[in-house]
């Protein structure tokens, strides 16, 4: 089951009615069990069935088995990915190398997408505002947790450094190598972007 897309073959059966999306669950390492809606994941053999809606999968796959390779390092775990999820570059759009970042998850690839990342926080209650931190390139992990999209950076609770400057200006300082934030940092200083002003 370390083949990805053997794993999406298992949720055949999956419950319309589940709360999770299975190419998620795929994604992060889980296989269908065919007993309700219980996923196992191949790697550490954690299973999970209590599944609400808007959960981040690697994060309850990490609260669940904090050691599973699958969770720290999927490259080492021996998961085949299924290519389908690559998403050809844009045509002038920058990559960004994952050799720059600090600790990429499966769940970060997911969350590339402003709108998807904006989604994340429909349980946010911060007084800094979720558009601010969609730009910056962060999304929710669940419990107060924000993590960059793209360089894998993580903050446990961003109150505690909110206060420093906008999310964009404390992603710099706090992950100096993500090539997003450093990009996105690049645009503002040659010319202000209209999402971003309407963020401040």
């Amino acid at each position: 089951m370390n083949i990805e897309r053997n794993r999406i073959n298992t949720f055949a059966n999956w419950p319309s009615s589940a709360l999770v999306d299975s190419d998620r669950l795929a994604r992060a390492g889980f296989f269908y069990t065919g007993n309700g809606t219980e996923a196992e994941c191949f790697c550490c053999g954690g299973k999970i069935s209590d599944w609400n809606f808007g959960d981040q999968v690697m994060w309850r796959h990490r609260v669940l088995e904090p050691n599973c390779l699958m969770v720290l390092s999927p490259e080492l775990s021996g998961n085949i990915p299924a290519t389908s999820h690559s998403t050809p570059p844009i045509p002038g759009e920058r990559s960004y190398s994952e050799d720059e970042g600090y600790g990429i998850i499966a769940e970060d690839q997911l969350y590339r997408s402003n709108s998807l990342r904006l989604l994340s926080f429909i349980n946010w209650n911060d007084p800094i505002s979720r558009e601010s931190l969609v730009y910056a390139g962060f999304y929710h992990a669940g419990e107060g947790r924000l993590r960059c999209a793209w360089c894998g950076g993580e903050f446990q609770s961003f109150r505690n450094v909110r206060n420093m400057g906008t999310p964009l200006e404390i992603h710099r300082a706090y992950f100096p190598r993500c090539r997003f934030a450093m990009e996105v940092e690049r645009r503002d200083r040659s010319h202000r972007s209209p999402f971003h002003a309407k963020c401040s």
